[in-house]
């Protein structure tokens, strides 16, 4: 083959694996976070404008074991998702790898009671999940275990937690992180 066509061939394949990944905004496409996530697939990223996300569809977020990334265009500062005391922000619990990104929130007023182990983590629970989570900021979040974070690994599987603030979160074990 000559290498004219190798590399027309090459350039083809590339730009339609990058046509593929796909940009979603919310709220401007989708008005929930989590109807944001299900629109998405595998390597598409979920765009989530400056403001405060809360009541149902922005809180227990489920990425159903997809490598979709969500992330704010401003950073956490101005991105909060408020549970609002209802529950936790996040659950990962489908396998997802370091593919499932959590970038840019703030994360806050998350809250699971009791003493079951499915109710760890007040504001993400990674169980068997391997996702990724950068520059977030965990506030006011609470939990038996884990206050803010829970990292539940039977498998070996371990979230990357990377330049994330933890701050005025409760538990009886591991207020800021139960590993």
């Amino acid at each position: 083959m000559r290498l004219a066509a190798r590399v027309a061939i090459t350039l083809a394949l590339c730009s339609s694996a990058a046509a593929r990944a796909a940009t979603i905004h919310v709220p401007a496409d989708q008005p929930t976070l989590q109807a944001g996530i299900d629109a998405a697939a595998a390597g598409d990223t979920v765009l989530v404008a400056p403001g405060t996300y809360a009541g149902p569809g922005n809180r227990d977020l489920d990425f159903g074991g997809n490598g979709v990334v969500l992330r704010s265009e401003d950073g956490a500062a101005a991105t909060i998702i408020d549970c609002e005391m209802a529950g936790r922000a996040i659950r990962f619990h489908s396998g997802e790898t370091r593919a499932a990104v959590v970038d840019g929130f703030t994360i806050q007023n998350g809250r699971m009671s009791g003493n079951d182990p499915a109710l760890f983590g007040g504001g993400i629970r990674a169980e068997g999940a391997a996702p990724t989570i950068a520059r977030c900021i965990f506030r006011g979040n609470s939990a038996a275990s884990g206050g803010a974070l829970a990292c539940l690994s039977f498998s070996g599987h371990s979230p990357a937690i990377r330049e994330c603030i933890f701050s005025d979160n409760s538990a009886s074990l591991g207020g800021a992180l139960y590993n």
